[in-house]
């Protein structure tokens, strides 16, 4: 059975964040993710009319996966402090090569 390919939204949201992790919140342009995301500027606009809508994207992702992770680490484990968890996980994302809470907040500051 083939893997389900990713929609263009979520091929988006991917190329928004590599772009962004790769040269800054600031470089964020429309252009750009368009161009990574192999869309046409018109395919981006019908998914993120605007780039706040773009960045909106992103942290609704963010946090949703956030939140996931959140639940999943507090299910497996009921001994442990939900705020220990909560520091533990917060630390790793800064770890991680994705993009972390602090650059996607930057990214919108530069561009309420």
């Amino acid at each position: 059975m083939r893997a389900q390919r990713p929609n263009s939204r979520e091929k988006i949201l991917a190329a928004a964040a590599d772009v962004a992790r790769e040269s800054g919140p600031g470089s964020l342009s429309l252009d750009a993710v368009a161009s990574r995301a192999g869309v046409s500027k018109g395919g981006l606009l019908y998914n993120f009319p605007t780039k706040a809508k773009l960045m909106q994207g992103l942290v609704e992702g963010y946090l949703r996966d956030f939140e996931q992770a959140l639940e999943s680490a507090n299910s497996n484990d009921n001994d442990k402090n939900p705020l220990a968890v909560y520091i533990k996980l917060s630390a790793e994302d800064c770890e991680e090569k994705q993009p972390s809470a602090s650059w996607i907040f930057s990214a919108i500051a530069e561009d309420p």
